[in-house]
Order: C-alpha cells, then structure tokens, then sequence
C-alpha cells in the first residue's frame, strides 16, 4: 500500500515555479499588439473561407452569423481561463504548464502529449489547405503537374495516403519552420503585416458585398432561421473550431514584455476582431446570394460570381491564402515552445530545451517537428487526424477551466502570480489523527481570522457550516472531490444522451431516469463548490463569475467530444494508452 501511495504522489506531484517567473532564456520582445495579431492569425484561417458556406449551405442557412455569435462567446468562456493562467504564470506551454502547477505532473504530461499532437496536425492540416487555395489560384496547375510527372497521370488510390504528394503543403511547413527559427521578433512581425492585409480583404468582401446586398435573401424559402434554431445551435457546435488558435497567446506568454498586462488584453482584442470578421464576412455572403445557392466549398469566390464580380474571386483567393498562411503559422510558432517548456521539466528529452544563443529560439524542436508535420502534410490524408485532433483540444480546455476553479478555492495556489510565483506554502496538517484534526477544525470556527483570506480559502462559508461532514482536513479538497465528481456525471449523462437520442425522443423511462440521475448528481456535486470561500487575491486579470463560467466552459467542451464519433473516441484512448 505504501508503495502505491508513494506512486500517486510521484504521478501528482505538483511543480514550483521558480522565484523569478520572469526570467527565461528566450527573448522578451512581443507587445499586445503582437500577441493580437497571433491570436488573430491563428483564428481566422480556412474556417473563414471554408466553414462559412458549409455551414450556411447545410446546417443554419441565413441565420450562421448568429451561430458565429453564439461560437464566439461559447470560445471566449475557454479564452479567458487561459487569460488568467497567463497573468498568472507567463511561462510558454500554455495548458501544459498550467496543468502541471495546479493537477500534477501525469495530467500535465497528458495535456502536453496533446498539445504537441494538435500543433502538428493542425501545421499539416492548414499547409494543406493553403495549398488547395493557391492552386486553384493557378487554375490548378501545380497539383496536375505533380500528377502528371510524378505519379504517370494516375492518383494514389489510398484511405490512408492522400490522392498524390502535396509537394506545395510541404515546402510551405519547411519555409515557416525557417522563419520561425529565425526568432520570435522578425517571425512575428512578417505574421502581423500578413494579418493586417488578410483583415483588410475580408473588409474589403464585407463592403463589396454590400453593394448587392438583397435583404429578401434572409426571408426567401424557409427563413433567416431556415433549419429552425436547433440548426442555429448545430452551427454554433461547428463554428465553434473556427476560434481555435486563442490558445497561442498564452503559450507565447514567456516571449511577451509585459505579459500580466499583454495576455487578457491580446486574447479579448484578438477574439472581438476574430469574431467581427467572422459576423461581418457571413452576413455579407447571405445578403448577396441565397443560402440555397451557395457553393460550401468555396462560396465567397462563387457568391461573387453569382452577381458578376468574377474578378473579386482573385481577391478572395488572395485573402484565403494569406489567412490559412498565418494560421499555419499560428501552428508552428508555439510548437517549440511547448516542447521547450515540456523539456525543462525533464519530462522528454533535454535537447528540446536547449535555445538558440542568437535567435532565442529551441531550434531542434522547431526543426524536428517541422519536418514530421512536413511528412504528414505530403503524404497523408488528415481529415481522420483532423478530427481526432479536436478531441485533444477539447480535453486541454476542460482541464484549463477546472484549474482555474482548483486554484481560486485552494490557500496552497490561490496566490500565484508574477509577484508570488511559489503561491502558499502547502498547509502542514496532522494527517495521523484526521477525525481529530476534523472535529477540531469543526469546533473553532471562531477562531479563524475572517480578515484573513488565505485562512477562509477553501472553507466552508457561515451559512453552511451546517453541514459539517462537507469540511475537510486540507482547505480546498472537498471544493476539488466535487468538481471531479460533477464532471464524471456531467461526461455520463451528456454521453448517455448523444447515445440514446432515439430512447429520449421515444421518452423510455429509463433512459429519461437516467439522465435525471446522473444530470441531478452532477448538479448537487457542482453546487458543493459556492459554498465554500474562494480566494480575493487581487490580479491583473481574474475569470469573473467562478465557478459558474469555468464550468460552463466544461459543460460545453464535454458536449462537443460527446458530439465526436466513437472511432475518434477509440484512437484517443490508444494514443493515451501508448504514450
């Protein structure tokens, strides 16, 4: 027994940041407006020029804008965790880092595992879209010639391989690995002017688009709700992936001047940008084509052909391609930095860790890595990867918002910060009597310092002390027992209910039973958090509304890796399983 807890606690363990959080081999030199203008990058990408008309076309007709909408906020609840963990802890790694100070050493391990799986897949993912949009720019050229010489006129004919080697994706993966070895500064600024023009043509599709507005498009055939508002919500679900990429500011958070200040107020500019382009660029496209009529694989370019700007389409190609350019950039740029932060840990290999003295960059690991997300973009097809991808994601964002819940009622973490990287030194209770320890917790509430707020952290409030039995030896466990209880039965119904949609629908007792258990245990479990005391430690920027909008977060992730297919469900395991 003593062996399996001298396990656990080496699998938990937690890390200690070090006293000075600011120093860092890597280069201090990216502004708010900097880290903006990668979060904006990294956002609006192939979702603007892609997911628009399919989404318009097949699931919320007139009325995607409002699931963009409704995107945006869902995404901004995932944002503003990461937010406050970058004010926290401005150190790269991102989620991986947060994790590891707040749940321990094997879930931030995991976390990682994923990150460096979904900037790699999605370098790949995005290098091939760029490439399909530059070559139809050439009237697709490039890809025929590939076939033609390489391949004698014939496509693979694979459901692993892609249909022929996407030389073009795989040079463009090479050139941004270049660039981003070259250092953060000069990378970082050729990705802004690439931004600044990509914006400056979606402004541009916005007011041509204008011009042949016809608001009798969102009230021809069945509406501006045309699939009812169900289809609005289903929309939102997948609009949703068109946010990713916020996530990069915090990961960066190590390279910024000023990160307490930089980190909230990069991530709230570069969301309200991200999703006004979205709004704006949708509501153009549905007022100047019915939604029945618009092509979901390029619906911009064929939206203006369809009211005789045939010369607009080379505008929208050029803003397509600038777009999905800075949101593989977006994927390469953090990669070295997580597997940095992953490596100083000593969690994979040191030489990940090792920075460039003139560029200030992890070489090797932008390098290696580069070339893998190279190799998956010129020979395989990644619409399975793709999808398994958000899974990982998904998960990154659940543990983000859980931690920041764990730290606000922890006195062990609650403080951490620039100022007070270590945060409080852990409680040392005697943990050889508990009943002891708890009943004398139970019988000296007065004792306690309410003018202390590190001594509150994690109590129980006055009203509730009632309930005695919820008190517990360590401040703040009970707090972390019930999120983790919530969050299984929250997981369990919301899967039990994507999977038994038809017994619902049928209203079976059983499965309505089911779901009222499980949807009434995750609830009571949730409310045991409020009634305990959170911390009041005052930050550059805190999440308002904890624990209710951390949780939304949750709730709303569990529900779209619900949404994902079994097989996605299935490789994720192993992947877990065999790291």
């Amino acid at each position: 027994m003593s062996g399996f807890r001298h396990i656990l606690s080496k699998v938990n363990r937690k890390k200690l940041l070090e006293e000075n959080v600011l120093e860092t081999p890597l280069e201090r030199c990216l502004t708010t407006l900097d880290l903006t203008l990668l979060g904006i990058g990294s956002m609006v990408g192939s979702g603007l020029f892609v997911l628009t008309g399919e989404v318009a076309r097949n699931t919320a007709g007139p009325s995607v804008s409002v699931s963009y909408f409704i995107a945006g906020i869902a995404a901004l609840l995932a944002a503003i965790c990461y937010a406050e963990f970058g004010t926290r802890i401005p150190k790269a790694g991102s989620a991986y880092i947060f994790a590891y100070v707040t749940v321990g050493e094997i879930w931030a391990f995991l976390v990682g595992w994923n990150i460096l799986l979904e900037y790699v897949v999605g370098a790949a993912a995005t290098a091939k879209a760029f490439s399909g949009y530059f070559d139809d720019l050439t009237g697709n050229y490039i890809n025929s010639f590939i076939i033609d010489t390489l391949l004698g006129g014939e496509e693979w004919s694979s459901d692993v391989f892609s249909d022929f080697p996407d030389i073009l994706a795989a040079l463009l993966i090479l050139i941004l690995v270049i660039l981003v070895a070259s250092g953060a500064a000069l990378s970082t600024k050729l990705n802004s002017i690439c931004v600044v023009i990509s914006l400056g043509l979606v402004i541009f599709m916005f007011i041509a688009s204008m011009f042949y507005a016809d608001v009798s498009n969102w009230s021809a055939g069945d509406g501006y709700l045309a699939y009812g508002f169900g289809g609005t919500l289903s929309g939102a679900a997948t609009c949703f992936y068109a946010y990713l990429g916020f996530e990069v500011i915090a990961v960066t958070g190590e390279e910024a001047k000023t990160p307490a200040k930089s980190i909230p107020l990069a991530t709230i500019y570069a969301f309200i940008v991200s999703a006004s382009a979205y709004i704006l660029a949708s509501i153009g496209l549905t007022l100047m084509i019915p939604y029945t009529d618009i092509d979901p694989t390029s619906a911009f370019s064929a939206a203006f052909e369809y009211v005789g700007l045939d010369w607009a389409k080379y505008i929208v190609g050029i803003g397509a391609v600038l777009a999905i350019l800075t949101s593989a950039f977006g994927n390469i740029f953090p990669l070295p930095r997580s597997l940095y932060a992953i490596s100083s840990d000593g969690l994979i290999f040191k030489v990940f860790a090792r920075v460039n003295p003139r560029t200030k960059v992890p070489i090797f690991g932008v390098v290696l890595f580069g070339l893998f997300a190279a190799v998956l973009a010129l020979v395989f097809d990644l619409d399975a990867l793709v999808e398994f991808l958000s899974i990982g994601t998904l998960c990154g964002f659940s543990f983000v918002a859980a931690s920041v819940i764990i730290v606000r009622y922890s006195p062990e973490l609650c403080n951490i910060s620039i100022k007070n990287p270590r945060g409080c030194k852990r409680l040392s209770y005697n943990m050889s009597d508990v009943s002891n320890h708890l009943e004398e917790v139970r019988n000296n509430w007065q004792d306690i310092d309410v003018d202390n707020k590190e001594a509150l952290t994690g109590r129980l409030k006055e009203p509730f002390r009632c309930f005695d039995f919820l008190e517990n030896p360590v401040p703040g466990d009970t707090v972390l027992y019930s999120l983790i209880i919530s969050v299984l039965c929250q997981f369990t119904a919301i899967v039990f209910a994507v999977y038994a949609e038809e017994s619902l629908a049928e209203r079976k007792w059983w499965a309505i039973l089911f779901v009222i258990m499980f949807g009434t245990l995750a609830l009571l479990a949730f409310l045991v958090i409020p009634m305990h005391h959170q911390s009041e430690v005052e930050l550059d920027f805190k999440v308002p509304f904890v624990p209710y909008l951390p949780a939304g977060s949750i709730l709303l992730n569990l529900f779209l890796m619900a949404e994902l297919d079994s097989y996605t469900w299935l490789r994720f395991i192993i992947w877990i399983i065999d790291y």
